[in-house]
């Protein structure tokens, strides 16, 4: 007889566990679930990802180009910036013109700077760059489009 009870018990309890499922009556298990997955009691609060913005870089920025055809000279570079985008005017000792690309949250800064004078049409210079401390950028570049300078390609250094 005992057997028997524990049995319809048993069932009893199974059916009720099923009817909570269905409808969705598991709060006490949610919430204990939930606190379980959550570390704010700890003083840990969990945060969502947010994205970092780009360390800003606007202002006169001088210092020297190397570039592997005409030598070593000066650059200066004349930077403004809106989040993530940066364009511009530079000048060198081997040309002038502006640029435009972007700077990510880390610091890595990639432009198009487009030479004027006599270099004008395709011509210009694929710039990656970085910054090694908050005031100092470095970086190379390669010409592109210039029937004269085919493959040249140099370094800077420019501190603001």
């Amino acid at each position: 007889m005992l057997r028997k009870i524990t049995i319809a018990l048993a069932g009893v309890s199974l059916i009720s566990l099923l009817i909570a499922t269905i409808h969705g009556r598991f709060g006490s298990a949610t919430a204990w679930a939930t606190s379980w997955l959550d570390d704010s009691d700890n003083g840990n609060e969990i945060e969502p990802d947010k994205k970092a913005p780009p360390p800003n870089i606007a202002g006169a920025w001088s210092g020297s180009i190397d570039d592997n055809d005409a030598g070593t000279g000066s650059l200066s570079l004349d930077v403004t910036q809106k989040n993530s985008k940066i364009n511009g005017e530079f000048d060198c000792y081997f040309g002038s013109g502006s640029f435009s690309g972007s700077i990510n949250s880390a610091g890595v800064i990639k432009f198009t700077a487009k030479l004027e004078g006599s270099c004008k049409g395709t011509c210009h210079l694929q710039v990656n760059a970085s910054l090694p401390h908050p005031t100092e950028m470095s970086g190379t570049y390669k010409v592109q489009g210039c029937k004269h300078a085919k493959g040249d390609s140099g370094t800077f250094l420019v501190t603001d």
